[in-house]
């Protein structure tokens, strides 16, 4: 009777552990969705543009600066173990240029204007630790596909050269976290990854070409590919 009684209450706990929230060691193949609001914050973009000897433009690099922005992201996960989940998100971020710094240019330090904001499809994995309670904080990593604009992006060159265009790179994604859970089905939590990617591909336009003012001149820039973002998380199992 008391080995029954055993057994059943080992097969109870069992059913129980299996119904636990994220914060929790969830249902095995249980689905969650996810969104989150937060900050982006991307750093310097470095920029690079090689010489363009036809027309006597030297060379010339240097590092564009971005102001803090808003990013937001929305995803679907799934719980594989105990520890181990992934999730497919769908983010958003836009940051204002603030100033730059070139080398091999008249103006060699100034201000700059206009934006640049990322679109990324992301598929992440996530390891949750559960010593802590309530708490469980997490690590991530994943790869993601980023579309980097620009937006009438301003230098203030000599001609104060203007930066549009876009690509999509590859990038490597790197977090980590915190859940706690408030029912047994939404968690609140605080996110934290960097997203370091390949080279974009952009068009730097000089309005002063080499005919004189009325006659751009264009040609191609590259720039690193690489940000932060720190967010407030909202998951609900189903």
């Amino acid at each position: 009777m008391v080995a029954v009684l055993a057994a059943g209450f080992v097969a109870f706990s069992n059913h129980a552990g299996a119904q636990e929230t994220l914060s929790g060691k969830a249902d095995y193949g249980g689905f969650y969705l996810t969104a989150k609001v937060g900050v982006a914050l991307p750093g310097d973009l470095d920029v690079s543009a090689s010489a363009a000897s036809a027309n006597g433009y030297g060379p010339f690099s240097g590092e564009i600066s971005f102001d803090p922005g808003p990013m937001f992201s929305a995803g679907v996960g799934m719980i594989f173990t105990p520890n181990i989940r992934g999730e497919l998100e769908l983010g958003y971020a836009q940051n204002k240029a603030s100033s730059y710094s070139f080398d091999n240019v008249a103006v060699p330090n100034g201000w700059a204007t206009g934006t640049v904001s990322t679109t990324s499809l992301a598929a992440v994995g996530y390891y949750d630790f559960h010593q802590f309670g309530g708490f469980v904080p997490y690590l991530s990593a994943g790869i993601a596909a980023v579309h980097v604009r620009t937006d009438d992006l301003v230098v203030q060159t000599n001609t104060d050269g203007t930066t549009r265009g876009s690509d999509t790179v590859a990038a490597v994604r790197l977090g980590a976290g915190v859940n706690y859970a408030v029912t047994e089905k939404v968690s609140l939590g605080l996110d934290y990854f960097a997203l370091i990617g390949g080279e974009s591909k952009l068009t730097f336009t000089d309005p002063i070409g080499p005919g004189g003012a009325g006659s751009p001149f264009s040609r191609t820039i590259t720039s690193d590919t690489m940000g932060h973002a720190l967010s407030a998380k909202l998951s609900v199992k189903f």
